[in-house]
């Protein structure tokens, strides 16, 4: 496991325990319970968080976004060297997951969420009162709504046009960014990075000249001059 993400589990790995928001339906087991340190083993935890197919079958869009980002094993995203290999086990593991991307209506109801989490930044992370765990919690949801939006699993629903729309919102969450910079160096630009590598490989692979987006895919922002590439074809398609 990469060491600073071990640090954030450790920092951020209680707010479940108070961070479920009301829906029709909610997680029966989470973390900090008794129930769930009486789970044998990580597949014990991972069946216990599916969603009943009834549940997956009736529930609104906004409210199975919300699900997942209340996902209890969410943060095993960042159990991996890899973001994309994180994102990859999530996908295959969480049947929430797998339902939101074959919404019609997801890329809207998730631009919608994310808009609304760039409103809420400065009140949160600039705030010195704004304990630590829900600053940790607020990165969390924000950085898993950019990975949901970039998904690979998603862009096949998508036209160009949508596409586009998408790399300039994340733009404007990039930027967004900085203005809490303290909060966001480091590992806070990830999910972004992977986000709009995974839209511009699937809108144009050849728009890459450098590093291609295996770089930025797999290692994330850890090539700068690979991440300034990706920031210029970012805003050379919403320009258009």
């Amino acid at each position: 496991m990469n060491k600073k993400w071990l640090l954030y589990l450790l920092l951020t790995s209680s707010t479940y325990c108070f961070s479920q928001e009301t829906n029709d339906w909610t997680y029966p087991t989470l973390p900090g319970t008794q129930e769930w340190s009486s789970l044998d083993n990580h597949q014990a935890k991972l069946d216990a968080c599916q969603i009943p197919e009834d549940v997956l079958q009736s529930i609104s869009t906004s409210k199975l976004i919300q699900l997942c980002l209340d996902y209890p094993l969410l943060m095993d995203i960042y159990a991996f060297n890899q973001i994309s290999d994180g994102f990859n086990a999530f996908y295959s593991s969480f049947n929430g997951i797998q339902e939101l991307v074959k919404r019609t209506d997801a890329i809207e109801e998730l631009s919608a969420s994310y808009r609304s989490k760039m409103t809420e930044q400065t009140s949160i992370l600039n705030n010195k009162i704004t304990p630590v765990l829900i600053k940790g919690y607020y990165k969390l949801k924000v950085s898993a709504i950019e990975m949901f939006l970039g998904c690979p699993q998603m862009q096949s629903h998508l036209t160009p046009e949508q596409q586009k729309t998408i790399i300039a919102l994340l733009m404007q969450g990039y930027e967004k960014k900085y203005e809490s910079i303290d909060s966001f160096k480091g590992f806070g630009f990830h999910a972004n990075v992977y986000a709009r590598a995974n839209i511009i490989n699937d809108f144009d692979p050849s728009l890459f000249q450098y590093a291609g987006t295996s770089l930025l895919i797999k290692r994330v922002n850890q090539d700068i001059k690979a991440v300034e590439e990706l920031n210029e074809i970012s805003k050379r398609l919403i320009s258009k």
